[in-house]
């Protein structure tokens, strides 16, 4: 039996991150009014109607959303592009927001300095290195007035020089408190002193950024930078503290490698991203890790570099391993005082995750499960993915891109046989994330399983009858509990249910185990286990042999037949009591048993 051509509308429903099937219709017109009840009637945020053909001659469903209603898909945060913050005063440069924008106008120039735009703009030295390289501020400045040009409809050259005039007002400031002496000078040891002193202070935040500048001024290296800074920090301080070291900590964080030198060597990019995924919860496994450092300790500075992409920067064996500075960083971020530090590995982790590198040196199955294995370690105690629908999309995103007919291909070149294909795409069936990815999955299994080999192989081939049936029993019990969509499910289980009843019929399995038996009893005895030891897959074959089963229990005086064989009565409960169990595995506990 082949699966016929058909068209239905699946409406689904959105509450939170995820979407559920709420109706089906044959209508598009009823599919789309449904959708729109739904909507009201059960409160949910948003829905859609999909439409779903399959196509007969490539034995595929075809996907197309036809409608959808509700909020918009916000701004993925992991989105690279973000317009420039807007400056008016002084102070904007100083800003959170602010000082991002600066950071992504000159990113290669701070990349080149190893400094950071909240470095940059509280110390004079930097701001006037900046002026020497001629066109790096000129570049920005136009950039910003540009694209707020664009939005507001504003003159660029007037606000060119409005930016030209805010830049030079911070520039003098800055440079006047270093001249005055008002920049506190910090050490070691007198940091506790520093913040009780500034704890008060308007400019405190502004005065203690200052003041990191200065105490990290010899530092060699960004990770020397970090180091320094955590080793000042602990739980105890004020807020106000930690805010500063979250935003300053974190902006070292998105430097060249700096993550990957943290984590310490890692088994592949998988591997890495699950450490940066713990490290982001402060979750980090200090065992772990240090098992891991040992297992790669004769890896190429390529290979250690997995986390951060190739920089064209070698790192050292002593720099890609954990410190102090990384169980710090963990144990602050646990403790939910740096969520800024933890943001930042999150979006490193995304922009890794979003790149083309394998996270393993496996087949697909392997890859896969290493995406199911991240996912694992991004979930929370609740079930709540870090980083919400944003990162599910990057990770349904490289999901995706394994489902292509070269990869999938290639994955099925070592099947043993054609049933072995179908096999193996329900071995990574549990590992596919997202809906659309687990269509195009079944778009890939259902004509491999419909085709004449794999059809002749497991009806005619694959071993003995018995061999044959359960086989194809235990490859529909898979598909039956997979995350596949239902419409998927039915198709193919209804084909692996055919192709067991083919295998019923071609060798009189039913008749040949009333020929062979010794009675009834026997024959029904033989019936129940193969009911219950998986030899009939769900649908007409079970079917067929729970009726044999029943034209014998429906006789009278079958259960005393069936118990005359136990030679007193306590033997005789406890084969009646096997028989009830037996009854209970074939599924047929609503069955009434003919007695004398």
């Amino acid at each position: 039996m082949r699966p016929r051509e058909n068209v239905h509308f699946e409406i689904m429903a959105q509450r939170g991150n995820a979407w559920t099937i709420v109706g089906i219709s044959k209508q598009e017109k009823q599919a789309i009014s449904l959708a729109k009840a739904k909507k009201i009637s059960g409160g949910y945020g948003s829905v859609k109607v999909v439409r779903e053909k399959y196509d007969a001659d490539s034995g595929t469903f075809l996907t197309q959303e036809i409608y959808s209603e509700g909020r918009e898909r916000k701004k993925s945060k992991y989105d690279d592009g973000e317009a420039p913050v807007a400056c008016w005063r002084p102070s904007d440069f100083y800003s959170y927001e602010g000082r991002r924008t600066i950071g992504r106008l000159l990113r290669d120039e701070l990349s080149r300095w190893q400094i950071t735009a909240t470095e940059l703009i509280h110390s004079p030295e930097y701001v006037e290195r900046l002026e020497d390289t001629g066109t790096a501020i000129q570049r920005s400045v136009q950039k910003v007035a540009i694209a707020e040009s664009q939005e507001s409809g504003s003159n660029v050259q007037e606000r060119v020089k409005q930016i030209y005039e805010l830049v030079d007002l911070a520039k003098d400031k800055l440079s006047a408190d270093w001249k005055s002496g008002k920049v506190p000078t910090l050490t070691a040891d007198s940091f506790d002193r520093l913040v009780a002193s500034l704890d008060k202070d308007p400019a405190r935040a502004y005065q203690m950024n200052c003041a990191f500048v200065g105490y990290l001024k010899d530092c060699e290296t960004i990770r020397e930078k970090i180091a320094r800074v955590l080793a000042l920090t602990s739980r105890e301080q004020p807020d106000w503290v930690l805010d500063v070291v979250d935003t300053f900590v974190g902006e070292l964080l998105s430097g060249v490698n700096m993550v990957q030198k943290l984590i310490g060597q890692q088994r592949g990019l998988g591997s890495a991203l699950c450490a940066i995924a713990d490290l982001s919860q402060g979750r980090l496994d200090k065992d772990r890790v240090e098992l891991s450092e040992l297992g790669n300790a004769g890896k190429s500075s390529k290979d250690a570099r997995a986390a951060d992409g190739d920089s064209g920067e070698s790192s050292s064996a002593e720099e890609l391993t954990t410190g102090e500075d990384t169980w710090a960083l963990n144990d602050l971020i646990a403790d939910g005082k740096l969520p800024n530090c933890a943001n930042e590995l999150e979006k490193r982790l995304a922009q890794q995750a979003s790149g083309t590198r394998r996270l393993t040196d496996g087949d697909l199955l392997e890859e896969c499960r290493a995406l199911t294995a991240l996912l694992g370690r991004l979930t929370d105690g609740e079930g709540e993915v870090v980083g919400g629908d944003d990162m599910l999309e990057v990770l349904e995103a490289r999901c995706s891109r394994y489902l292509n007919s070269d990869t999938i291909g290639g994955y099925l070149n070592d099947a043993e046989n054609p049933a072995d294909k179908v096999t193996r795409l329900l071995q990574i069936e549990p590992h596919i994330l997202g809906a659309s990815n687990q269509r195009k999955l079944a778009n890939y299994m259902l004509p491999t399983l419909i085709s004449a080999d794999c059809e002749a192989f497991l009806v005619e081939k694959n071993g003995n009858v018995m061999q044959r049936m359960r086989h194809i029993s235990a490859m529909q019990k898979q598909v039956l509990n997979s995350n596949l969509h239902e419409m998927h499910k039915r198709k193919l289980g209804e084909t692996l249910d055919e192709y067991c009843v083919s295998v019923i019929r071609k060798n009189g399995v039913l008749e040949r185990l009333e020929q062979s038996s010794g009675g009834p009893s026997e024959t029904v005895d033989n019936l129940l286990k193969m009911c219950a030891g998986g030899c009939f897959t769900e649908g007409r074959a079970i079917s067929a042999a729970r009726l044999q089963a029943k034209k014998h229990l429906n006789k009278k005086g079958f259960l005393d037949n069936y118990l005359s064989a136990a030679p007193d009565a306590a033997a005789s409960a406890r084969l009646l009591q096997s028989f009830q169990q037996l009854l209970v595995a074939a599924g047929m506990t609503d069955m009434g048993v003919a007695q004398s």
